[in-house]
């Protein structure tokens, strides 16, 4: 028998394990107080929104426990030792009060000795305990075994530190919509991640399903960033997540220097990308290092040696560094070799960078194999029998109710209209994509609740198409510009495309109308 703070440990239950709970939440009751009386508490919107995001990834609704009876003295009897003993993952919310209380250490130290007993602590090197830091605690702060555990540990922070004053704002509605926007990334960014573990326990060590991505699915090094990048780093960790891709470190680099460049150097050969976003400031520096954390991942990635390992380095448009330290490092990432070495470096907003990433990331179709007889006889491409008069017409998935006029319209007229794919994997939708590309013989692409960004990159891809085994260059394109209205639509011009404006409603114009008519002249 194990004994911590005085308390002895509580035999693993029988309960089976289709019975267990999927989650147990464990928290400091005075982190669920609330300022109003009619307000919700921290930890009891923490629950529903991560019941309610479960239940739309699992397909069923979990099972999520927390004590909801106990006042702010934190005892409890054998029923609240018996719910987090029979759970599958732990979620601890992290406080000053949470680190300080000894019910709370029990909680945690109860759930990880039972779990390395019984199933293991881990499940394929994720860990069955998640960190959600509501507020930050010093280390130093912590008790010893807490710390033990939570350095082993990738957190969700739901917080943000002001650098000029050192403030910290909790992610929290009270505080703002931003705040409020931010809590719920957060908390979707929990549930996909508690839900890939739950996923995995569930299949067990059985037969296993044959990935649907197989081939697709890449791992990547994504660089931790200073603090005016949070949010972006973010937002691309979950979307590499959500697409199906592995994303390195799963845990929190360590705060000195040499330790970072071994947990990077046991991370990097297993991964196929590392990409580095870099903002407008210096950020911290690990103990023992010269450099800051980004830099210092920069040169350790750029001195790392593997065959068709690439590195993306992301500087914002627009985005001038705050301090000198930046300055000089954003100049050493432009203008020295050995920083950029094996690196692209691209200048963008990051929608169009997400972009890239993806595109990085899509395996390429192999090219048609050609049959030796006709290769001096044939095209590289020939259009399909039928294909003649064919319209792409490109829309965000966000218009596909919005672009039928004009479907309706360019199909009256006598077109074969080609839509993207929504539907399929991310491979298949961009087959279809670069498929259409090639057999299309003219584009529209239809600008309406899509960003401006999203609308140059199609353009630019129109550029690829021959790379995909076109013929020749797509001769006519246009931009549809479509409500809803903002200045910047209503001033839109292209120099490589024909621009059509929409009007509030959809009807046949003169530069519609004159763009059908070239398009038929020339079928």
């Amino acid at each position: 028998m194990m004994e911590f703070l005085g308390l002895t440990h509580c035999v693993p239950s029988n309960r089976p394990k289709n019975t267990m709970n999927d989650v147990f939440i464990s928290y400091a009751h005075i982190d669920n107080e609330t300022i109003e009386e009619d307000q919700k508490g921290w930890i009891t919107q923490l629950h529903r929104i991560l019941q309610v995001r479960l239940a739309q990834l699992m397909g069923a609704e979990p099972r999520i426990w927390r004590d909801q009876k106990l006042s702010g003295s934190d005892l409890y009897d054998q029923t609240i030792v018996e719910q987090f003993l029979d759970s599958k993952i732990l979620v601890s919310v992290l406080s000053p009060r949470y680190v300080n209380s000894e019910w709370c250490a029990r909680e945690l130290d109860e759930f990880c000795t039972n779990a390395e007993q019984t199933d293991g602590l881990k499940v394929d090197d994720k860990s069955r305990v998640f960190k959600v830091v509501k507020t930050p605690v010093e280390v130093s702060e912590m008790p010893p075994r807490i710390r033990e555990l939570y350095d082993k540990l990738l957190g969700f922070e739901f917080y943000e530190t002001e650098p000029e004053s050192g403030r910290v704002i909790e992610y929290n509605e009270v505080f703002g919509a931003e705040a409020k926007q931010r809590y719920f990334e957060k908390v979707y960014d929990l549930a996909h991640s508690v839900y890939e573990v739950l996923k995995t326990m569930k299949l067990g060590s059985g037969p296993q399903p044959v990935p649907t991505n197989v081939g697709v699915s890449k791992t990547i090094y994504l660089a931790e960033v200073s603090s005016d990048l949070y949010s972006e780093r973010d937002q691309l960790r979950r979307d590499l997540i959500e697409r199906g891709h592995k994303v390195l470190p799963e845990f929190s680099l360590p705060p000195l220097g040499p330790q970072v460049e071994e947990a990077m150097q046991k991370a990097l050969p297993d991964c196929d990308l590392s990409i580095h976003l870099v903002g407008q400031r210096y950020g911290m520096i690990p103990e023992e290092s010269d450099y800051s954390m980004a830099e210092l991942q920069n040169r350790i990635a750029a001195s790392f040696d593997k065959e068709d390992f690439e590195r993306l380095i992301w500087l914002p448009k627009g985005g001038d560094p705050q301090d000198d330290k930046q300055k000089a490092f954003v100049n050493r990432l432009v203008e020295s070799p050995d920083a950029h070495r094996g690196a692209e470096v691209i200048v963008d907003t990051l929608e169009n960078f997400k972009e890239l990433v993806v595109e990085k990331l899509t395996p390429k179709p192999e090219p048609p194999k050609e049959d030796p007889a006709s290769a001096n006889d044939a095209p590289a491409t020939a259009p399909s029998e039928g294909s003649a008069n064919r319209i792409y017409l490109i829309c965000d998935q966000g218009d596909e109710e919005a672009i039928e006029p004009l479907e309706d319209y360019l199909y009256d007229k006598g077109f074969e209209v080609s839509l993207p794919d929504f539907e399929g994997d991310e491979a298949e939708v961009s087959e279809v994509h670069r498929q259409n590309l090639v057999d299309c013989d003219s584009v529209i692409v239809f600008y309406g609740s899509a960003r401006n960004s999203w609308v140059d990159i199609k353009l630019r891809e129109l550029m690829k198409a021959t790379g995909y085994g076109r013929s020749g260059p797509i001769e006519h394109t246009a931009v549809f510009v479509a409500p809803p209205y903002d200045r910047r639509k209503e001033r839109y011009r292209s120099q490589s495309a024909t621009v059509i404006q929409q009007g509030e409603q959809f009807a046949s114009t003169p530069a519609l109308e004159e763009f059908v008519g070239k398009l038929k002249s020339n079928g």
